[in-house]
């Protein structure tokens, strides 16, 4: 972690790491962070069924390519799913303290199921609005999900945080809704991509979210190591010249972006010197 604290692109990082490793109850987070969580035990705890489509790649090898894309109905419980694919709190508390230390203003989710990452993130930039000047308060997390159960739920839950306002939720597979969501708005500086646990497809949405990212930007990939696909899909992203800094931490694999415009796109140089770093946390 001291190699990564000095790093100029790594540095908030680490101290995202350093503050989701502190005590729960600290007194700036402990309403955000109880309230998510009593909204998780509910979740947790749920009997309800619903019919989802699911675009992801469920359990290892269950859907072929074709039903990945196309989707395929299948029946859950919610409280299963929710106890199986929700993120877990320490993972959702980096997900809150990187927002907190980047202070980016567009920010985008593959994959929200029930909000509880989305809920997460939104309640770190409530946060980081409240302690901005009145010019930057706009600052909106787009989440992308398949399904439009799940969608619904997700709008209620946040609804019930006091947290709509900075959420806009887009119903559809990330095939047909990613490319239409970046063709408008500003560039995108924050992105956790948690859906199709397929290493290919993971691949291709930070292909077709690449061009439009900021210097400097930050994405954070769940599950890279949930199978050989996702594993190999994380060397190709790692590996990819425009990313200065990476850091592989479990389950979650984080990219920052070049903040040197001319770099972008450009193989690294001894000058510029790409940077990876991996974490081992229990």
């Amino acid at each position: 972690m001291s190699r990564l604290a000095g790093d100029r692109l790594g540095s908030p990082i680490s101290r995202a790491f350093n503050r989701a490793l502190q005590p729960v109850g600290q007194p700036d987070t402990a309403h955000s962070f109880r309230a998510i969580e009593d909204l998780r035990r509910r979740l947790n705890s749920s009997e309800d069924s619903f019919v989802m489509t699911d675009f992801g790649a469920g359990q290892h090898g269950e859907f072929s390519g074709s039903e990945s894309q196309d989707g395929q109905a299948v029946e859950r419980r919610v409280g299963e799913l929710s106890r199986e694919s929700s993120v877990d709190p320490f993972w959702a508390r980096v997900l809150f303290f990187l927002i907190c230390e980047l202070q980016p203003h567009r920010c985008l989710e593959l994959g929200g199921l029930f909000g509880i990452s989305t809920a997460y993130q939104c309640a770190a930039l409530r946060v980081v609005a409240e302690n901005s000047a009145s010019d930057l308060k706009n600052r909106v997390l787009e989440t992308l999900e398949g399904d439009h159960t799940l969608s619904e739920m997700i709008r209620g839950n946040l609804g019930s945080l006091s947290l709509g306002e900075y959420s806009r939720v887009i119903t559809g597979s990330f095939v047909s809704t990613l490319p239409e969501v970046l063709k408008t708005g500003e560039a995108v500086d924050f992105a956790f991509v948690d859906g199709h646990h397929d290493g290919d497809a993971t691949v291709r949405y930070f292909d077709l979210i690449r061009p439009r990212l900021s210097p400097g930007a930050t994405v954070v990939f769940d599950d890279i190591a949930w199978s050989e696909s996702m594993r190999a899909g994380w060397a190709v992203i790692s590996a990819h010249p425009v990313v200065a800094v990476s850091v592989a931490a479990n389950q979650f694999g984080i990219v920052r972006i070049s903040d040197t415009p001319e770099q972008i796109g450009e193989p690294p140089t001894p000058e510029s010197g790409k940077r990876s770093y991996r974490l081992w946390l229990v």
